[in-house]
C-alpha cells in the first residue's frame, strides 16, 4: 500500500478479489496523443479490458472518476471519451455526472476553424447508489439578508396566505460541475500530468479518510500524492518503469516529509506573486514539514 507498482494495471487487477477497491481516480491515455516512452499500447479493446476489471474490482457504491479527452484527426474528433463513458454504462455503472476540467492557462496554439482548446471531461461513474459524497461548498454571492420566493409549502412549514413564502439565500452552495485549474508547474518527465488540486477535490468528494484510492495509470504519481496527503491509502500502477520510479520518489518525499532539492531550472512560476487564496493552483519547489506541497 502507498506505492506505485511497475506493472500493467490489468495484470494487477487480475490479482485482486471482487469488490475490493473503494475509489478509482485516473486519466488514461488519450487515443494516440502521447507516446509514453513508446511502451504503452492503447486502443479501445485495451480500454475494454481495463474497464471490465475496474467494474469487477470496485465495491458497491464506489466511484470511478475518469479524466479524459479526445484526439482530433483530419479535422475530426475521435469521440473516444464518450464511447468509453457509454461502455462503462453498458457494464452497469451509473453515469452520475459529466464534469468539465477547464484549464486556466491552456497551451498556446492555433488551429484553423477551431477555438482554443481548454478543457477535458471528468466522467463520474458509480456502481449502484453512490455511498460517499462530500460536496465542495463555495460562498454565495448573495447576502443572507436577501430573500427569494419558494414553491408552495404546507401550513406546517409556514406557508403564507398567498401560497408562497420567502426564505433566506444560503450562505454557501455546491460547487458547479466545471472545475478550473492552472496546469503546468514543476517539470517532471511525463507528458500528461494533471493538477494535484483536481486530484484532491475528487478524492475529498468521493471518499472518506482511511479508504483506498487506486490509479491504474499512475504516471507521475499525482493521484497517490493527493490521496496520501488526505489520509487515504493509495496504490498505483504504471507499465513504464521510469514513471513508476519517479512517482515512488515523489511520494516518498511526502511520506518522509523531506525537502525537495532546490533546482532553479524547475521553477516555472514566481510563487511569491501568487495571490492569497490561489496558491493551490500553483506549484512550489520547497516546503516545510506539515505544509501542503503542490506537485503537478
Amino acid at each position: 500500500m502507498n506505492k506505485i507498482l511497475n506493472m500493467d494495471c490489468i495484470d494487477y487487477m487480475h490479482s485482486l478479489p471482487d469488490e475490493s477497491i473503494d475509489f478509482v481516480l485516473t486519466s488514461p491515455p488519450y487515443d494516440t496523443m502521447r507516446l509514453y516512452k513508446r511502451k504503452v499500447t492503447w486502443n479501445f479493446d485495451k480500454f475494454k479490458e481495463v474497464a471490465n476489471q475496474l467494474v469487477r474490482c470496485i465495491k458497491p457504491g464506489s466511484t470511478i472518476v475518469w479524466v479524459v479527452g479526445d484526439e482530433t484527426i483530419d479535422h475530426n474528433e475521435t469521440g473516444t471519451s464518450f464511447r468509453q463513458a457509454l461502455y462503462f454504462k453498458e457494464l452497469g455503472l451509473n453515469l452520475y455526472d459529466t464534469m468539465i476540467f477547464e484549464k486556466v492557462n491552456p497551451l498556446p496554439g492555433f488551429k484553423p476553424s477551431l477555438y482554443r482548446q481548454c478543457f477535458e471531461y471528468i466522467f463520474v461513474l458509480c456502481k449502484g447508489k453512490m455511498r460517499v459524497f462530500n460536496p465542495i461548498l463555495v460562498d454565495t454571492t448573495t447576502k443572507m439578508t436577501t430573500y427569494r420566493k419558494a414553491n408552495k409549502w404546507s401550513m406546517e412549514n409556514g406557508r403564507t396566505t398567498s401560497g408562497e413564502r420567502k426564505r433566506p439565500t444560503p450562505a454557501q452552495r455546491f460547487h458547479n460541475n466545471i472545475f478550473r485549474y492552472n496546469v503546468g508547474g514543476v517539470k517532471v518527465d511525463h507528458p500528461a500530468t494533471f493538477p494535484i488540486q483536481l486530484a484532491k477535490d475528487m478524492i475529498y468528494t468521493y471518499t472518506e479518510v482511511g479508504m483506498t484510492v487506486y490509479d491504474p495509470f499512475a504516471g507521475s504519481g499525482t493521484t497517490n500524492i493527493a490521496a496520501y496527503e488526505l489520509e487515504r491509502d493509495c496504490i498505483g500502477t504504471d507499465v513504464v518503469e521510469e514513471y513508476a520510479t519517479m512517482a515512488n520518489k515523489r511520494l516518498a518525499v511526502i511520506m518522509n516529509q523531506q525537502l525537495i532539492p532546490f533546482d532553479k531550472e524547475t521553477i516555472t512560476c514566481d510563487v511569491d506573486k501568487v495571490p492569497n487564496g490561489q496558491r493551490e493552483l500553483h506549484t512550489c519547489c520547497l516546503y516545510e514539514p506539515n505544509e501542503a506541497l503542490e506537485l503537478v
